[in-house]
């Protein structure tokens, strides 16, 4: 009889020397016995079929008739998973939009659901989403959906710590970015180039694309360039434990970046971890609420709100890191479930630090259960390497060690102090 242990396993091939979409099947390699993943995997892989022909034959070339037929088989499917599972409902709106003809409206679609699939931890079937919305951007001519798609995928090599894949992508987004002139766009691309080189530990490089931006031919950002490098300038500095140096960044750039877009309200985020490692709680809490009340931005809103309360936690003040709990919960409708779920790994944390660790143990229960019903493997992992504390009494107050604050850095705390009190309406 043949060993089939001796059998040498297979490299998975490349994409460009397989059938189209295969990477969509790939988060199974090793898991193969798993009825839920080879149920999704499966779903993914037919929703993108249809893109796939459209590429393949042109986007006026597919009849409609054609295409609905083969929508409507993909929709029996798709109907197998609940009404209110998130990933079907972003699978949906691809189906949606070929089945309208919008086609210009399709990448964004397709990158919202690679989003899904890369935060439920599936990262070749996120991978696999990116590229389908690059290819289709590129064949429209939709540079605004080209970037997202290079950003998107600049992430999801970095999470695979592919590295150089990570920065080629990346590295072409902050090109496309600075040519398009908008300042959010490349601050935002900007950053994620530079987590992904100080992740990867070469700060000389991330130090280096700064500098390159406002080189080049196109102008850049319309005069808001120093404010973009500061920006990115703070989050390197932060990263590599220079926090005086991150906090005097990153006032240059809120001094100019507009109020209430995304580039400030990230830079205020940066400046309240710099405080925090320094004690200085309020001016931590000012950057936060100008976050909340400044900004629409969910995201951005969320994780200031979280870090809100766990800068109380932190502070050993429960009355204060209760209040804010209860308003979270509150908030929790407004969050999807991935979002919700690491609210709630936060919040167990911080009803650690105070002491409540009938609180820790409800929130990560909460956590748990939604890692479980919507498969989110990163929540999964995190619960895991909590649960095991939640029998330690972790010190309620702030650890001792931090460093004392120069004048340079009481001055900036002073003044993001004073300007919360402009910005923040009171009542």
């Amino acid at each position: 009889m043949a060993r089939y242990d001796r059998i040498a396993r297979l490299d998975c091939p490349q994409r460009s020397h397989a059938f189209p979409a295969w990477l969509a099947l790939r988060d199974l390699a090793g898991r193969e016995r798993d009825p839920e993943l080879n149920r999704r995997t499966r779903l993914r892989f037919l929703v993108l079929r249809p893109v796939h022909r459209l590429l393949a034959h042109g986007f006026g070339s597919v009849g409609k008739r054609s295409m609905d037929q083969q929508l409507a088989c993909v929709r029996a499917e798709l109907a197998r998973l609940a009404h209110a599972d998130r990933e079907r409902r972003a699978l949906a709106r691809c189906l949606d939009t070929m089945a309208s003809l919008s086609y210009e409206e399709l990448p964004a679609d397709l990158i919202a659901a690679g989003a899904m699939i890369e935060a439920a931890g599936h990262t070749y079937g996120a991978e696999e989403y990116y590229l389908t919305a690059l290819e289709v951007s590129r064949r429209l001519g939709l540079a605004s959906a080209r970037l997202m798609a290079a950003r998107s995928l600049g992430r999801v090599y970095g999470a695979r710590r592919e590295w150089t894949a990570a920065r080629e992508r990346l590295e072409a987004a902050v090109a496309d970015a600075e040519a398009q002139g908008d300042p959010d766009t490349l601050e935002e691309t900007l950053r994620e180039l530079v987590m992904v080189l100080i992740e990867a530990g070469d700060l000389e490089a991330a130090d280096g694309a700064v500098a390159m931006i406002g080189q080049g031919d196109e102008p850049a950002a319309d005069g808001n360039v120093d404010g973009v490098r500061a920006a990115a300038l703070c989050a390197i500095a932060l990263a590599s434990g220079q926090v005086e140096r991150a906090l005097e960044s990153g006032w240059r750039a809120i001094e100019r970046l507009r109020p209430g877009t995304p580039s400030h309200s990230r830079v205020l985020l940066d400046l309240a971890t710099g405080f925090r490692r320094h004690g200085l709680r309020e001016a931590a809490e000012a950057c936060y609420l100008m976050v909340t009340r400044a900004h629409p931005d969910l995201g951005l809103t969320s994780e200031a709100r979280i870090q809100h309360a766990l800068v109380a936690a932190e502070a050993g003040d429960r009355p204060a890191f209760q209040l804010r709990r209860e308003e979270l919960a509150s908030a929790q409708r407004e969050m999807d479930r991935h979002r919700a779920a690491a609210m709630h790994i936060a919040l167990s944390r911080g009803a650690m630090l105070v002491g409540d660790l009938d609180g820790a143990r409800a929130h990560l229960h909460q956590a748990s259960e939604m890692a479980r019903e919507e498969g989110l493997e990163d929540t999964a992992a995190d619960v895991e390497t909590l649960a095991p504390t939640l029998e330690e009494r972790p010190k309620a107050e702030i650890p001792a060690n931090n460093p004392q604050p120069s004048d340079a850095v009481r001055s900036i705390a002073a003044r993001i102090e004073s300007l919360s009190q402009d910005l923040v309406p009171s009542g």
